[in-house]
């Protein structure tokens, strides 16, 4: 049991000394975890390391009742977004991938941005030369479901080059057991036990072949909100079956689960580029809603040049081909 499930985090302090703890335990056995599965890019290796130590430390807190999270103190607003308003816990993944980031890029400059701190930084502070790379985390996506007991948290990571140019990303699953890791060579889905410590790999479920109704992931709210856009959801052809997007619904597209998710609306740019790019490196058809190619560089780009920057893309997400053509056809029929 670590400090993070025992101990009151009712104040930052309080849970950042939790946190370092429970990282610094947890480093060596993930770190020996990675070198077990064969050759990654050392950026994928950033990305895993920070995955799996979340998925160790968050999953049994999140196991609790809302009752015993409210009463330590993770549930408290922090601030952000009124919609979607920050919370305590989500800065036990942020830590964590500040305690990974000078292991991996000590001195090399890069391009920082942390969900929750809504900015772009400069990582180190004070690092001389034109940045290297870009990462762009979400340290806990589907905050606000914790409170509605909706299983649907994620943590996502993404590392680009000084271009905006794929390098690798991990999406590790906090309430399911998926890890999907990809790099520029590979994608791998993983199964891991945070009790045992285990990284059993999987098959990725993105070639099944179609067969009866697409069964998709879309937010409730969003038909809601705009069921025209969504009348092409009929139960027969396609079939609504996951409530959420992010995350969750990537992991259970890897696993043959769903076979599309999409957002007609529109994620927010670090989300949708998480998501997207993860999803494509991966061999998953990527797109906007008329078909029409994402620019995935430009989005960061845009939101580099523009400090306030929110902006949001409509996107598609299918497990192959297939589904694709398939999706496209109902939703212009």
């Amino acid at each position: 049991m670590t400090l993070l499930e025992t101990a009151d985090q009712s104040t930052d302090l309080s849970l950042a000394v939790a946190v370092s703890a429970d990282t610094a335990e947890f480093s060596p056995d993930i770190d020996r975890l990675i070198e077990k599965q064969g050759v990654w890019s050392p950026e994928a290796i950033f990305c895993l390391q920070a995955g799996l130590t979340q998925a160790a430390i968050v999953r049994p807190i999140l196991k609790k009742s809302v009752g015993e999270l409210v009463k330590a103190g993770y549930l408290m607003e922090t601030g952000g977004e009124v919609h979607n308003p920050h919370q305590r816990i989500d800065a036990i993944g942020a830590q964590i991938a500040y305690f990974y980031l000078p292991r991996a890029f000590s001195t090399i400059p890069l391009d920082l941005h942390i969900e929750e701190e809504k900015v772009w930084k400069r990582y180190p502070v004070g690092a001389h030369g034109d940045p290297r790379y870009r990462i762009v985390i979400d340290p806990l996506d589907g905050t606000n479901d914790i409170a509605k007991g909706r299983p649907f948290q994620a943590m996502g990571i993404l590392v680009t080059d000084a271009d905006g140019r794929f390098m690798a990303s991990c999406v590790a699953g906090l309430r399911r057991p998926e890890i999907l890791v990809v790099d520029g060579t590979h994608a791998q889905l993983f199964d891991f036990d945070e009790k045992r410590l285990t990284l059993t790999p999987e098959p990725l479920h993105v070639d099944a072949p179609v067969n009866g109704p697409i069964r998709v992931s879309v937010l409730k709210r969003r038909i809601e909100e705009q069921p025209d856009e969504y009348a092409f959801i009929d139960g027969s052809q396609i079939k609504l079956a996951l409530d959420t997007f992010g995350g969750a619904g990537l992991l259970a597209l890897a696993k043959g689960e769903i076979a599309a998710m999409l957002d007609r609306k529109g994620q927010v740019w670090y989300e949708a580029a998480l998501w997207g790019m993860t999803a494509q490196q991966a061999g998953c058809p990527v797109f906007a809603p008329d078909g029409s190619v994402i620019d995935f560089a430009r989005l960061l780009a845009d939101s580099l040049a523009n400090p306030h920057y929110n902006g949001r893309q409509k996107i598609v997400i299918c497990s192959n081909q297939q589904v694709a053509e398939k999706l496209l056809q109902k939703v212009e029929s």
